[in-house]
């Protein structure tokens, strides 16, 4: 009965409530004045009309906030997700940083370490080219005395 439908209901008291909502208020006000309503009547309608818009609005509204949260809700755990990750990785990139500062700290000592045995050895060194120096200039000299000894001797 599509065509019953789309003619409208024959009057106002017939109608059901999603017909009520949606019909234009100057269309339900001529529909009761040819079905003879009364002002009270009128008014009790309209009224009743007003509040199933009501509802209607404050079922869509509810519906709006409910998918308004359940977004709100999906991105806020996403955002947890990722704060979890990003503090994993921030815990793992402190504890790098402590290892090469402690890399850092034994690099340290230890280049400290290898300069003052450089200073040492470079001591050593001196302490040994100047002995050889002078056992040098020794071993130039014995040979003139070994040779005025032989002669001596010799004579």
């Amino acid at each position: 009965m599509p065509g019953a439908a789309a003619a409208g209901p024959a009057s106002p008291s017939s109608m059901t409530d999603e017909e009520l909502i949606d019909m234009p208020l100057k269309k339900l006000v001529t529909l009761m004045k040819k079905a003879n309503y009364s002002e009270g009547q009128m008014t009790s309608l309209k009224s009743r009309r007003r509040k199933l818009q009501n509802r209607n609005s404050a079922k869509t509204s509810a519906a709006r906030k409910q998918t308004k949260y359940s977004t709100v809700m999906t991105s806020y755990e996403k955002l947890q997700r990722k704060t979890r990750k990003l503090e994993e990785q921030n815990a793992e990139l402190e504890a790098a940083y402590a290892d090469v500062l402690k890399k850092a700290e034994k690099t340290k000592i230890l280049a400290a370490t290898v300069a003052e045995e450089n200073k040492v050895q470079r001591r050593e060194i001196e302490l040994l080219t100047a002995l050889l120096e002078e056992h040098e200039s020794e071993a130039e000299i014995a040979p003139q005395e070994t040779v005025a000894q032989l002669d001596s001797s010799n004579s």
